[in-house]
C-alpha cells in the first residue's frame, strides 16, 4: 500500500531520490537549452507552516517525493487576472520509472495542494521544462494552467499556475 510520508529534503531517502532526479534531468536536459543546474532545496523552506516534502513509500521502497513552499509573488502579479497574495510552489515533483503510470504523483500533488490550501494558500504554482511532455499532462489534468514566469529558475521554460480552495490556515482550524 502506497504510504505519504512528510521528510526532510535532506534526509537520506529523500536526498536519494532528488539526486536521481537531478541526475536524470542533467542527461535529458536539451543541449540547446544548456546545462542543467542543480540545486538542493533548502529543507527550512519545506517545514509546516512555509512548506512540506513528502515522500511516496511503498513496501519499505521509496517510489516519489515532492514538496511545496510558500512563495510570494512580485507586485507585478497583484492585477494579472491571476492574484492572490498566498502561493505556495510546487517543487521537485519525482516518480521512480517504475512506479509511473501508478498514481503516485497524483497522489503527492493532492496531498500537497491540500497542505496549501490547508495554511491558507490561494493559488499552487510550478515551473518545469516543455521536454517533460508527462508531466505536463499531468499539470494539465490537474487544473494548472500556464501563466507567466514567475521566477528566475534558468532549468525552466514553463510556467503553471492553478487557484486552490482556501481553507482556514491549520493553526486557526478547530481543534477535532
Amino acid at each position: 500500500m502506497l504510504e505519504l510520508r512528510a521528510t526532510a529534503p535532506d534526509a537520506p531517502l529523500a536526498a536519494a531520490l532528488l539526486a536521481e532526479y537531478m541526475a536524470g534531468r542533467a542527461r535529458s536536459r536539451p543541449a540547446e537549452d544548456g546545462e542543467y543546474r542543480s540545486t538542493r532545496p533548502a529543507p527550512g523552506q519545506f517545514r509546516p507552516p512555509h512548506g512540506r516534502f513528502l515522500l511516496a513509500v511503498e513496501g519499505g521502497e521509496p517510489l516519489g517525493c515532492a514538496g511545496v513552499r510558500r512563495v510570494v509573488p512580485g507586485p507585478e502579479w497583484r492585477d494579472d487576472g491571476f492574484g492572490g497574495d498566498r502561493w505556495f510552489e510546487l517543487k521537485h515533483l519525482y516518480t521512480r520509472p517504475e512506479a509511473r503510470g501508478r498514481g503516485v504523483a497524483q497522489r503527492l500533488i493532492d496531498a500537497l495542494a491540500d497542505f496549501a490550501a490547508e495554511y491558507g494558500g490561494d493559488r499552487l504554482v510550478l515551473d518545469t521544462h516543455d521536454s517533460l511532455e508527462a508531466a505536463a499532462r499531468l499539470y494539465a489534468r490537474n487544473g494548472f494552467s500556464p501563466i507567466p514566469r514567475f521566477n528566475g529558475n534558468t532549468n525552466a521554460n514553463r510556467w503553471y499556475g492553478r487557484r486552490l480552495d482556501r481553507r482556514a490556515p491549520a493553526s486557526e482550524a478547530p481543534a477535532g
